[in-house]
């Protein structure tokens, strides 16, 4: 689910609900956009349209991805016997390939 990121202008309504401006063309309708490092995309339909902060929506299933990360480390120790640590990089390398190998892990 590879979704364009706008930048652009974020208005807020009375009730403190974010939505860019235009956000009546339908071509800003499938994208998330993005100010000041907060993401948002539409939810609801067509008559009660809302724009709801990405990060608020998302969910990581933790024990599956742990599960396929301790896999991971399994398989390096064994294919290098003489390896005994990982540095940050690595971990963010096999948790990024993990997740983007596995997109049923998050919701």
């Amino acid at each position: 689910m590879n979704r364009e990121i706008k930048k652009g202008n974020l208005n807020y309504d009375q009730s403190g609900k974010a939505y860019p401006d235009n956000s009546e063309m339908k071509e800003n309708w499938d994208c998330i956009w993005e100010k000041d490092g907060k993401y948002y995309e539409l939810v609801g339909d067509d008559e009660h349209k809302e724009w709801e902060e990405v990060s608020n929506r998302m969910k990581i299933n933790r024990e599956e991805l742990y599960k396929l990360y301790m896999e991971w480390v399994e398989q390096v120790t064994e294919e290098c016997d003489w390896k005994t640590s990982f540095g940050p990089e690595e971990i963010v390398g096999a948790i990024t390939t993990i997740l983007e190998n596995n997109p049923h892990l998050y919701e």
